[in-house]
């Protein structure tokens, strides 16, 4: 973990209770980083005074990144955490989905538990669970997860694992793009007769072969796409599809549909409406506008 702060800024100070609480915890073996070969290795964490090593952004090719920032150098690339600075759950909640980005579901009883998005998931990875307890009612995300609009979940079932490392690797890609995303999390289900068990007595999969992604919106909408129509850019994008998916075609512009726009990085097209005017053809013709004109032009 890199922070980077500024001495001659007064509000960089604020990341530092956060850095010394996750710092804390981590030296404690609270929360370790667990590979195949070692089960607990201990996440570093540096800070640096951009206003003394400013070279370090050069070399690191952080440029443009504002203060106080902090940072996860995981298998290659930096990932910036975009949330609370004064809420080290978050940062923890974070850092687990960079370190296992999906979810493996083995049951049917697991997936019918995920894809109710009124309820946040517990987490039972190795990075919060290193000894295979229970998670802690204090590492719930509780109100912060409830108070998030735009819940959704994401299931990639593969019935030819074999067949499909890449789209995989462009979906764990997807999910650590999402990392700051709290209201979505993403699974996989690899088991060939569970694959064959859900698209025979469920209509998720529609038309789309054994090899699909499922998303269920957060009001209950379902949607499919076939693994073999991901591609790395454009509409058929993991990420942009799951990110475009999960919202209507047309929602109020507030800062969680802010967020969500600002990610896709695509064009958006605004419409004003007053629908408590005192003027009766104005309340008429916004209407009209949200639910017969943007819904054409989003399609």
């Amino acid at each position: 973990m890199l922070g980077l702060s500024d001495s001659s800024c007064m509000s960089c100070c604020q990341s530092e209770p956060i850095l010394h609480s996750v710092w804390q915890d981590f030296q404690d073996g609270r929360f370790v980083f667990a590979t195949k070969k070692k089960s607990k290795i201990t996440i570093p964490i540096a800070r640096v005074d951009i206003s003394k090593k400013y070279s370090v952004l050069e070399d690191e090719k952080l440029i443009g990144q504002n203060s106080p920032s902090i940072f996860v150098y995981y298998e290659g690339k930096y990932f910036m955490y975009d949330n609370d600075m004064d809420k080290p759950l978050m940062l923890l909640h974070f850092i687990n989905r960079l370190l296992h980005p999906v979810v493996t579901l083995r049951f049917k009883e697991d997936i019918e538990l995920f894809l109710n998005v009124n309820n946040e998931h517990m987490e039972h990875t190795k990075f919060f669970l290193p000894t295979g307890t229970v998670l802690s009612s204090d590492l719930h995300l509780g109100d912060i997860y409830s108070s998030k609009k735009f819940k959704t979940r994401v299931i990639a079932c593969v019935y030819n694992k074999g067949d499909y490392e890449e789209e995989l690797n462009e979906i764990r890609s997807a999910a650590r793009k999402s990392a700051n995303r709290f209201n979505l999390r993403i699974a996989i289900v690899t088991d060939p007769r569970l694959v064959k068990s859900l698209k025979k007595e469920t209509s998720w999969f529609g038309d789309a072969s054994l090899n699909t992604i499922i998303l269920k919106r957060y009001d209950d909408t379902m949607f499919n796409l076939d693994l073999l129509q991901v591609s790395i850019s454009g509409n058929s994008n993991a990420f942009f599809w799951m990110w475009k998916k999960s919202i209507k075609e047309v929602e109020e512009l507030n800062s969680d549909m802010f967020e969500q726009i600002n990610m896709l990085a695509s064009g958006v097209v605004l419409g004003f409406v007053d629908f408590n005017s005192k003027n009766k053809t104005v309340v008429e013709e916004s209407y009209q506008l949200v639910n017969q004109v943007l819904p054409k032009v989003a399609t």
